[in-house]
């Protein structure tokens, strides 16, 4: 079984094979990492077949992405329309459709207990005077 992924890089999509421990998870939309070159990368499956591309070599999929929500079809559909269409890479405008949050490298912050207990019992003071 083989995976064609869409990474956020400025490349084509790039097949992958799936290990059989990976098989039932891999369908089109889900994050999954994958090597690229010496380093790694998280990208989404376009498209899943039986028999890999005949003559090429193909690194496997290292993991599901259980961080990254998965993309609905219909967006990965209209991702693969505009770079056929504008001629653009693919991973590029995967880049531009991803909220902030999922994008590599992004700072997520997240309110603690702590946090929310002292949210409700101490009153807002405003940080900005006129």
């Amino acid at each position: 079984m083989w995976a064609r992924i869409i990474l956020p890089e400025p490349v084509g999509l790039l097949d992958y094979a799936v290990p059989a421990a990976l098989a039932d998870e891999i369908h089109p939309g889900v994050p999954v990492r994958v090597p690229l070159g010496r380093r790694h990368s998280r990208g989404y499956v376009t498209e899943v077949g039986a028999t890999p591309p005949a003559g090429l070599t193909l690194r496997d999929v290292e993991a599901v992405d259980s961080e990254l929500p998965e993309l609905p079809p219909t967006l990965l559909a209209v991702l693969l329309f505009a770079a056929d269409y504008y001629l653009a890479p693919p991973g590029e405008l995967l880049t531009c459709a991803l909220p902030p949050l999922v994008r590599r490298g992004a700072v997520r912050y997240r309110l603690t207990e702590a946090g929310r207990q002292r949210a409700a019992t101490e009153p807002r003071e405003p940080l900005l005077e006129l």
